[in-house]
C-alpha cells in the first residue's frame, strides 16, 4: 500500500503542473460545459441505501430515481464525517475536518444558563477557499440556501455567495418558496452556481402524507416516517427542476452530508459513530448529454470541488485532498487508489470519544480513542461485509497496523492558514431547536 501515496502524489503533481501554466487550460476529454449552470443539492441525513437507485425496495424518490438513471451514480461514495458541520465544510473546501478545523457545530450543553449560552464555534478559515468562492472567481453568480442552522454565516459557510439564506428546519417548502422569490434575479442572465441544503430527512421525522405507512412496530414506523420525508423532499426537488429548467441548462449534483443509523449497531441518529450507515451517501452527477453510468470505485464526496474544477476547467488548488473523479465520470477510466478518511472529533473539554477512520482498498478501519478507555480498533471487509456486522481487527493485525499508519500520516495542517474560532450566543429558542434536532450534550 505504500506505493499508493506515490501514485496519488504523482497524479496531483501532474494536475498542478498543467493547471498553473499561464493562460493554459487542461486538454482532457471534458466537453465544453461553460454554458451550463451548476447546482449542488445536498439532502441532510440521506442514506444512500434508502434510495431506489441504490437498491432500496421502496421507491422513496421517484423523481430523483429518474434523474439519477440519466446520469452517473457513484455506488460507493463516503462522507468525511457523520455530523453536518464538519462534513459539509469538507465538501465546501476539499479538505478533511482536522484540516479545515470545523470539527464540531452548534450544540446545547446541559447545566448552563437556561435562557442563553455562549458557544465557541469553529469556522472555515478566511484564507481557505470554498466552493462558492471558486465559482464566483470564475464569473458565476452564486446563490446559497441552507435549512440547517449549522450551515451559517458565523461558521463561514456564506463566503463567496452573492446571496445566502440560512434557516433551521423550516422544511423544503420554505426553501423552495425562497428560491422561487429569487427566480427572476437568478434567471436574469449569466450563468450561476447554486447550493441548496434541504433538511427534511433529519430527525424528528414527520409522517408525511401520502407517503407514510403506519406500523405497530416502533423501528418500522420510525423508518417509514424517515422514508416519507425523503419522498417529500423528492417532490420539492422536482418543483425546482421544473422552475429553473435544470434538465437542460445545468450540471446537477446530488449528495448528502451523512446518513443515519437505525439501530444497526445499537444506536439511532448520527454524529456518534463512523459506521457505514452514516458514511455511505448518495453521490450522483447529471447534465443533458452525460452518458449514464454506474461507478463502483470507492470515492469521497470531498472530491466534489476538484471534480467540478476539472470538469469546468477551473484552476485547481494544491491543498485539495480528494482526486478529481472526472475520468470516472466521463470515460469510465480508473483513477489512482485513494484513501478516504472520515473523522468525528471533539474540541478540548468536550465529552465523548474521538473517532478516525479510513477506507482503503476494500477495507474500512475505525479507530476510537476515549479518555480513560484507551483505543478501540474495528476492521470491516467492505467486499463481503458491507453492513459491517463482523469486525476482523483481532485476526488482521498487519492490515490494522497499515491502516492505522494511514490515519497517523494524514496531515492536520495542509496550509499555513490558521484555524479559526468564533464566539456566539445562542438564545432560548435556538437551544430548543438544538434539543429537537438531538444536538444536546
Amino acid at each position: 500500500m505504500k506505493s499508493d501515496f506515490w501514485i496519488k502524489t504523482a497524479a496531483v503533481l501532474v494536475m498542478l503542473a498543467v493547471s498553473f501554466l499561464p493562460g493554459c487550460k487542461r486538454t482532457d476529454s471534458a466537453p465544453d460545459l461553460n454554458d451550463k449552470n451548476v447546482v449542488v443539492i445536498l439532502v441532510d441525513t440521506l442514506r444512500a441505501d434508502h434510495l431506489p437507485f441504490y437498491g432500496y425496495p421502496v421507491n422513496t424518490a421517484p423523481f430523483l430515481n429518474q434523474i439519477a438513471q440519466k446520469g452517473v451514480i457513484f455506488d460507493r461514495a463516503f462522507s468525511a464525517s457523520s455530523y453536518t458541520a464538519p462534513s459539509t465544510a469538507s465538501i465546501f473546501t476539499g479538505v478533511y475536518p482536522s484540516q479545515h478545523g470545523v470539527i464540531t457545530g452548534m450544540r446545547a450543553y446541559k447545566g448552563l444558563k437556561k435562557d442563553h449560552q455562549e458557544v465557541i464555534l469553529n469556522r472555515i478559515p478566511e484564507g481557505l477557499e470554498t466552493l462558492p468562492q471558486v465559482f464566483k472567481k470564475a464569473g458565476y453568480k452564486t446563490y446559497g440556501i441552507a435549512d440547517n442552522l449549522n450551515i451559517c454565516k458565523e461558521m463561514g459557510f456564506d463566503k463567496g455567495f452573492d446571496k445566502f439564506e440560512n434557516f433551521s428546519q423550516k422544511t423544503a417548502a420554505v426553501v423552495n418558496d425562497t428560491l422561487a422569490s429569487w427566480a427572476d434575479e437568478i434567471k436574469s442572465g449569466g450563468k450561476y452556481f447554486m447550493y441548496i441544503h434541504y433538511m427534511d430527512p433529519h430527525a424528528p421525522y414527520r409522517k408525511r402524507d401520502p407517503w407514510y405507512k403506519p406500523s405497530e412496530n416502533k423501528r418500522e414506523s420510525t423508518i417509514n416516517a424517515y422514508n416519507s420525508e425523503i419522498s417529500f423532499v423528492d417532490e420539492k426537488i422536482k418543483e425546482m427542476f421544473e422552475l429553473f429548467g435544470w434538465e437542460k441548462n445545468a450540471i446537477v449534483v446530488l449528495l448528502a452530508d451523512h446518513g443515519e443509523e437505525f439501530w444497526e449497531h445499537g444506536r439511532k441518529g448520527h454524529a456518534k459513530t463512523l459506521y457505514r450507515e452514516v458514511l455511505h451517501v448518495p453521490f450522483t452527477f447529471y447534465y443533458s448529454g452525460l452518458r449514464p453510468r454506474r461507478v463502483s470505485t470507492e470515492v469521497g464526496v470531498t472530491s466534489l470541488l476538484p471534480t467540478l474544477a476539472e470538469l469546468l476547467q477551473l484552476q485547481v488548488s494544491p491543498v485539495w485532498q480528494g482526486l478529481s473523479l472526472t475520468p470516472l465520470l466521463l470515460e469510465g477510466k480508473d483513477i489512482p487508489p485513494e484513501d478516504l478518511h472520515a473523522q468525528l472529533l471533539k474540541r478540548p473539554g468536550q465529552k465523548g470519544p474521538a473517532l478516525r477512520s479510513v477506507i482503503a482498498q476494500g477495507w474500512h478501519f475505525i479507530s476510537t480513542t476515549a479518555v480513560g478507555a484507551g483505543v478501540k480498533h474495528e476492521l470491516f471487509n467492505l467486499e463481503n461485509d458491507f453492513a459491517e456486522k463482523n469486525s476482523v481487527a483481532a485476526s488482521s493485525k498487519t492490515i490494522v497496523a497499515e491502516l492505522q499508519s494511514k490515519i497517523d500520516a494524514l496531515k492536520d495542517n495542509v496550509t499555513d492558514i490558521p484555524k479559526e474560532e468564533v464566539k456566539m450566543e445562542i438564545d432560548k429558542d435556538t437551544i430548543r431547536q438544538l434539543k429537537t434536532l438531538g444536538y444536546m450534550e
